[in-house]
């Protein structure tokens, strides 16, 4: 990533048999986007009263997702073992 976040390498790579064994063909959404993907759905089915991780009656989506993505983050940190 440009930015100089990790984003784990790929959730779901993709793999085609070929005549050399299997080769991959895609890769996929990132690691990164899985777990904040993972993080935003348990936010958003069961919310509780901290304002950093429930929404608030303005519908602060943009904190939200920061904040699924700063647990992805933090995910990943801890997949490294650091």
């Amino acid at each position: 990533m440009s930015d100089g976040i990790k984003d784990g390498g790929a959730a779901f790579s993709c793999f085609e048999a070929s005549p050399n064994g299997y080769m991959r063909i895609g890769g996929g959404l990132s690691i990164r986007d899985y777990f904040a993907g993972q993080a935003m759905a348990g936010m958003l089915a069961c919310p509780n009263d901290k304002p950093s991780v429930v929404l608030n009656q303005d519908h602060d989506t943009g904190r939200l997702a920061m904040c699924a993505y700063s647990i992805a983050d933090a995910m990943i940190r801890a997949r490294e073992g650091k």
